[in-house]
């Protein structure tokens, strides 16, 4: 009879995700590549958006470039912002057992986020990717990111 029990805890354990797992892949965004792929291109590896957002003045100053890189950063004008989220919530399988699931359950929740920047001929000029993981339940929530948002950046050209 425990063995029932074991069972239906384990199937009982979840995991929910929304959005668009090929963020999490850093060999399809490495195929992105500043100053030559175009809105379609993008679109063909990622998909359609979760957002679209538009802007008008310095994408420096956006995205917190230094005013003057190398080489210079030109985007004066019009640009276009695709954002592509995936975001996935596995739950302990201890949650579900009563009392105990009070003091040893939770959920860890994992993040992953890329946004792309589009000049006004559609072509990219910079990318953004991010990933963070929290961890839920008595004792965590914690943030822990697996990678440091600064060192995904790629600058324009």
């Amino acid at each position: 009879m425990p063995w029932i029990l074991t069972v239906l805890i384990l199937l009982m354990s979840g995991c929910v995700s929304s959005g668009n797992p090929s963020v999490r892949d850093e060999a399809v965004i490495g195929q992105i590549q500043i100053g030559v792929t175009t809105k379609e291109e993008v679109r063909k590896l990622l998909g359609k958006p979760n957002s679209v957002g538009k802007g008008a003045g310095s994408l420096g100053a956006v995205t917190g470039l230094p005013a003057t890189p190398h080489p210079p950063l030109v985007l004066n004008s019009n640009y276009e912002v695709w954002g592509y989220t995936h975001i996935s919530v596995e739950t302990n399988a201890a949650t579900f057992i009563p009392v105990i699931g009070l003091f040893a359950g939770g959920a860890t929740s994992s993040v992953s986020s890329v946004t792309i920047y589009f000049d006004d001929k559609g072509v990219v000029q910079f990318v953004q990717s991010r990933q963070s993981e929290a961890e839920s339940g008595m004792g965590s929530g914690v943030q822990k990111p697996t990678r440091n948002p600064q060192d995904s950046h790629q600058e324009s050209r």
